[in-house]
């Protein structure tokens, strides 16, 4: 089956597509209060916390980790099907063998007897 590996790069890279979606509606609120405590003015909130700022960092090292890895999906998964159609498209069917012609060995060498003519040698060839 030539479109079992489409099937299966097509299936995978909608599964990563799902997972990451799934991720990101997940962190997408740890998201907001990172950025939220990250905007209060100093005034109000007079203390720094550092460990908002690397949540925040986690989370987008994360998010580029996740893109990145759903743009190499994509891009693997075109040329696998490229790859794939190239080869369907290159691939002719076999073509049908001659039939073969069968000779007639009896009737050739009957020619042959017929085209050898008697010498004029009274000795002959074997005399």
């Amino acid at each position: 089956m030539p479109y079992r590996a489409m099937l299966w790069t097509i299936l995978t890279v909608a599964l990563a597509l799902i997972a990451v979606g799934m991720w990101i509606r997940a962190v997408e609120p740890q998201l907001q209060i990172a950025v939220n405590a990250t905007q209060i003015a100093p005034a109000t909130f007079p203390t720094t916390h550092p460990a908002d700022a690397n949540v925040r960092t986690v989370i987008r090292i994360t998010m580029m980790c996740s893109f990145i890895l759903i743009c190499l999906l994509l891009v693997i998964g075109g040329f696998a099907t490229f790859r794939e159609w190239l080869r369907l498209q290159t691939t002719r069917p076999p073509k049908k063998p001659k039939k073969t012609q069968y000779v007639d060995i009896w009737k050739i060498a009957g020619e042959r007897m017929k085209e050898k003519k008697p010498t004029d040698d009274p000795e002959g060839p074997l005399q």
